[in-house]
């Protein structure tokens, strides 16, 4: 529409759009996808599953924006009428800049602290799996599960399974039992029937160890691993929901880093490319890592500690969901350096246009204003959807996932990036001379439409 209001026909403005916004589209979309393949590291087939169905989405919606939408915009362009008139480089969005860098130092400062003191809840967060408290007030199922536990205390439909390599004649088994059952936190321990499970005679023994409180809540947790490593004079394995979490969050937690590391890199590789600088990628890594910890700390806030429980309609587990931390980590990660990439492709154009590090800034931010904010609040509504379900792991994920895109479309666009950005001056569009010249050689450069500002405004600086 901007093109066609500056006098270009159909098929020039076509042209001319898809050379300049297609390969921000393309860094937008690569950048998307780098995020979602840190889900390949883990074992769990789930999040490899997710990874592998968000990847392909962003892949096709990638080639059908670069190839079916010029094709359509072709055919129908006549019926798109060109924009009223070309959008103001000195709006809102560039005043909010400017007022920022002339506070640059006190907007970091506050901005920074009020981020990092948000992330503290996050420090004592609770991670558990599903159990009844995670379905429906109304669900047969739950109710069915809260009588159990009400009425029946020591007992379960998943309790600890301990197997023990020995005959239940032989001694071990009993001291066995008392020295589980000595164990705090323990309700009963409960000798499986041998002649049911133990067809082939393999001398073995079964025990059913219920825990206080739920099936994998932390009494259950602390029971399992003590069980594990107790001396009970023969060998023992442990499984049951509680042992399946323990083992679950060992292997999140190993493969953690492993993620993060795939993200990271491949997002710098990336932002390279497109800026041919590498503070400008570390920055706003760190940015994106400061906002989703005050995310998860949110999380913690509202959901273990049963704040806006009544808003939301949940009950309080006391715990979040054991992949959600991992799930709105890699999502949110991804869809804020998509909207990075739309603003940092503005501020470059205006910055290879002529204009001076702290004008490109503004005029980058003003030229992108409207579009991140639409896009973050359609995003937004689609994660409000999930929030309104009832099941509370669905619930967890949307909020988080809403709360990441809020605060990175407005703390972190409007307020660090302006005021980060101003800070370093000409050194964010620094690189030492090796990858300068490999950043010309190989790197993605983006055309730029319209001149090279002559005005004396295109060259102010802020004092």
């Amino acid at each position: 529409r901007e093109e066609r209001a500056a006098g270009l026909d159909i098929a020039a403005a076509v042209e001319r759009t898809t050379a300049t916004a297609g390969t921000t589209i393309a860094f937008s979309a690569l950048t998307v996808a780098a995020a979602l393949v840190g889900m390949f590291v883990f074992d769990d087939p789930i999040l490899r599953s997710l990874g592998m169905g968000g990847v392909a989405v962003v892949l096709v919606a990638l080639v059908a924006g670069l190839t079916l939408l010029p094709a359509l915009l072709s055919v129908a362009g006549k019926r798109i009428a060109p924009a009223k008139e070309r959008t103001s480089d000195h709006g809102y969005f560039y005043r909010l800049s400017r007022l920022v860098q002339r506070r640059a130092v006190l907007v970091v400062v506050v901005v920074a602290t009020l981020l990092a003191v948000s992330a503290l809840p996050f420090l004592g967060v609770r991670l558990e799996g599903d159990d009844y408290r995670t379905l429906p007030r109304d669900s047969e199922t739950r109710a069915a599960y809260t009588l159990l536990a009400e009425k029946f205390p020591g007992v379960s439909d998943d309790p600890i399974t301990v197997l023990l390599d020995t005959k239940a004649a032989d001694a071990q088994l009993p001291q066995a039992i008392v020295t589980i059952t000595a164990i705090p936190g323990v309700a009963s321990v409960t000798p499986r029937d041998p002649a049911i499970y133990d067809q082939s005679g393999a001398g073995l023994s079964v025990l059913d160890v219920v825990a206080e409180g739920t099936a994998s809540g932390d009494i259950a947790q602390r029971v399992a691993k003590q069980i594990r490593t107790a001396d009970l004079g023969v060998p023992v394995a442990v499984t049951g929901e509680a042992a399946f979490l323990i083992d679950y969050k060992d292997s999140l937690t190993s493969r953690m880093p492993w993620a993060i590391a795939v993200i990271a890199i491949a997002t710098f590789v990336l932002l390279f490319l497109m800026t041919g600088s590498i503070l400008v990628p570390i920055k706003a890594i760190l940015m994106n890592v400061l906002s989703l910890g005050a995310t998860f700390g949110a999380l913690v806030w509202i959901f273990q500690d049963g704040n806006l429980s009544g808003l939301l309609g949940f009950d309080s587990t006391g715990a979040l969901h054991v992949v959600v931390p991992v799930i709105v980590f890699i999502f949110a990660f991804g869809l804020s350096m998509d909207y990075e990439v739309f603003l940092l492709s503005r501020i470059k154009e205006a910055h290879d246009q002529g204009f001076d590090n702290d004008a490109a800034v503004a005029v980058g931010l003003q030229r992108t204003g409207k579009i991140i904010t639409s896009a973050a609040l359609l995003i937004v509504v689609v994660f409000a959807g999930f929030a309104s379900g009832q099941l509370l792991f669905m619930k967890q994920m949307g909020v988080g996932l809403a709360l990441a895109v809020i605060v990175d479309a407005t703390v972190v666009r409007s307020l660090l990036v302006p005021a980060t950005m101003k800070l370093l001056g000409e050194r964010n569009w620094w690189a030492p001379a090796p990858l300068r010249r490999f950043y010309e050689r190989f790197g993605l450069h983006e055309e730029h439409g319209g001149p090279v500002p002559a005005s004396p405004v295109a060259q102010e600086s802020v004092s």
